[in-house]
């Protein structure tokens, strides 16, 4: 089972916003870009790294420049903590976990 945080939601909508006023076929192609990785996190929760603070994975989205963090809780749920560009600082990224 996966879950995501209403920030998680938030950085989506403000990535898909910015990539539609550059092109609305780029939104789309970001929105799939992330879906997939979402489907590869629920098949195989573990498989992604622990990055931050020993306790959130990162899953890097294929062609484009952000990850998801998250974390797997007891019974394996997935926590979806945020969606955010990898261009940003480490902390600020760990502000926007804790």
């Amino acid at each position: 089972m996966i879950t995501t945080r209403e920030e998680a939601y938030y950085d989506v909508i403000a990535t898909m916003a910015e990539y539609a006023r550059k092109d609305a076929e780029l939104a789309h192609r970001f929105l799939d870009a992330l879906n997939n990785k979402i489907s590869d996190i629920a098949l195989l929760p573990l498989s992604f790294p622990i990055k931050v603070r020993d306790e959130f994975r990162r899953a890097v989205l294929t062609n484009f420049p952000y990850s998801i963090y998250y974390k797997v809780e007891p019974g394996n749920e997935v926590v979806i903590y945020a969606v955010l560009s990898n261009s940003l600082d480490p902390k600020t990224i760990f502000r926007k976990l804790v």
